[in-house]
């Protein structure tokens, strides 16, 4: 239903900007869902790239997290720090995309910045205790892993 709906916004000409970017949205997430990863770019795309609000903050945050999951690590960081430049004002998302910027950073071996990531999610966010959360269970997800200093084995 929710599809259907989205998919009338989304051909309709004089429909409010706002609501056709929540379409792009829910038409992404669908596809996501669906794991058609591919097709739920194209609709996050689409979005961030023609509106500004938080629908499209969300597409945004969900570009690098589609990237992350697809092992594409370096666009991944990209989607993460243009999303810095373009929705910055919007803080929740702000706030999960860089706590998937942690996420990336420990996938490339970069220990250290993963640290200093979520720390300042935990600093900088102290207003949104899930996100806070979220960062302070990576850091102990990863110090009870044991990881090896930087600079070790690859």
């Amino acid at each position: 239903m929710a599809e259907r709906k989205a998919e009338q916004l989304n051909g309709l000409e004089f429909t409010k900007p706002d609501m056709l970017s929540e379409a792009l949205l829910v038409l992404g997430r669908i596809r996501y869902e669906r794991d058609e990863k591919v097709r739920a770019l194209e609709y996050f795309r689409r979005n961030f790239s023609k509106y500004d609000n938080v629908y499209a903050a969300e597409s945004k945050y969900m570009e690098a997290l589609i990237l992350f999951q697809s092992d594409s690590l370096q666009a991944a960081k990209k989607s993460v720090f243009d999303f810095n430049n373009q929705f910055s004002s919007y803080d929740e998302w702000l706030g999960k995309s860089f706590n998937l910027l942690g996420d990336i950073y420990l996938k490339l071996g970069d220990e250290f910045s993963a640290r200093a990531t979520w720390n300042s999610v935990i600093a900088n966010f102290s207003d949104m205790p899930a996100l806070v959360k979220e960062a302070k269970d990576k850091l102990a997800a990863l110090e009870s892993r044991g990881a090896a200093p930087q600079g070790g084995e690859d």
